[in-house]
């Protein structure tokens, strides 16, 4: 079971630095007036901003 839970892990792990390196990026913007509800935004070829990010920070 142990072995299982490793690979799994290494699996997320290896996913994640794959799309971070490949500039995925994924923008989250807060519930304001125009956009009540927020949205989340998965772009690629942005490879100056953090993998999870929002427009305050940008």
């Amino acid at each position: 079971m142990k072995n299982i839970l490793y690979a799994l892990s290494a699996a997320v792990v290896i996913a994640v630095v794959g799309a971070w390196i490949a500039g995925v990026r994924i923008i989250v913007i807060q519930p304001i007036g125009a956009i009540p509800d927020g949205v989340t935004i998965v772009v690629s070829g942005l490879p100056a901003l953090n993998i999870i990010d929002s427009p305050d920070a940008i």
